[in-house]
Order: C-alpha cells, then sequence, then structure tokens
C-alpha cells in the first residue's frame, strides 16, 4: 500500500512543470545605454523600454572613430504567445537587409536566451544582468567550421 506522500511524489515527477512564459515588462532588465570594448573597438547599445508587445535596440561597433557595423534588434511577442527576437545586422553597406530571426530558448529573471540553429553565427544569444550596471551578453555559434563565442560585458 502506498502512503499519500509516495503518491503524490510519483504524480509530481510524472507531471510536467511548465514555466510561465514572460511579459512584455519582464524584458525591462535590458534598457538603457550600454557599451563595452569588443572587437578592438567600442560596441554600444541602446534598448529603449518596453512597450506593447516589443523592445527594440540599435546597436552600433566603433573602431579607429569609425562605425563598422550596426544592428536593429526587435523582441516581440508572436500572435501564439511566443516570443522572438528578430535582428538586422552587418556591416555598412547600402542595399535591402533581411532580418535574422531566432526564438526563446529559455527566460528567469534578468537572463533569456534566443536560439537559431539555422543561422551560421551566431546561434545563441544569451543576455543577463549580473549587477545594477552591467549586462552582459554571449552570442555562439559556428564561424568557419569552428566554435566561436564573444562576450560583450556591457557598463551603463
Amino acid at each position: 500500500m502506498f502512503s499519500a506522500i509516495a503518491l503524490s511524489g510519483m504524480l509530481l515527477m510524472n507531471n510536467e512543470i511548465k514555466p510561465i512564459p514572460p511579459k512584455i515588462e519582464d524584458f525591462g532588465f535590458l534598457t538603457g545605454t550600454w557599451e563595452c570594448s569588443v572587437w578592438e573597438g567600442i560596441f554600444e547599445e541602446v534598448w529603449n523600454t518596453p512597450r506593447g508587445n516589443s523592445i527594440t535596440n540599435m546597436g552600433r561597433h566603433f573602431k579607429d572613430g569609425k562605425m563598422t557595423f550596426m544592428e536593429f534588434v526587435s523582441i516581440e511577442q508572436d500572435a501564439n504567445g511566443g516570443w522572438g527576437m528578430h535582428m538586422i545586422f552587418g556591416q555598412l553597406q547600402k542595399g535591402e537587409k533581411k532580418p535574422t530571426s531566432f526564438k526563446l530558448d529559455s527566460f528567469k529573471e534578468n537572463e533569456v536566451v534566443f536560439v537559431n540553429l539555422k543561422n551560421d553565427f551566431p546561434t545563441h544569444i544569451k543576455y543577463w544582468k549580473p549587477a545594477e550596471n552591467k549586462l552582459n551578453c554571449l552570442i555562439s555559434g559556428r564561424a568557419d567550421g569552428k566554435e566561436e563565442k564573444t562576450l560583450f560585458e556591457f557598463k551603463k
């Protein structure tokens, strides 16, 4: 005969606990103007306040006093309640640029991971806030046939 405690333990093991999906306000930890040294220059990201169903970012890299790279990012909720990150990025050049999309993989307070395994680099984008005036971003994936990672240690 099973005890009530053993039975409830078995029920907990058989039921999958699903995380509560984030609300747009939960991405607010990204908000602000952030800067770090990387790629022999300075990278800057400006995250706007979350509004409606999105939060947006403009990023740019400077080296030797010239902008070498820029990106525009939107984290948005889709019609099914899922979250995606959509990026338009690249070197400075004219012409049409199509967004690269990443799907929310995991979320917890002050940390978010987006994934697109079909993208060459990056395939994973992780943001987390280790302290009040710090924001880290780790991009990783395969570049030129080998695993690559770049850590951005932003300060306000």
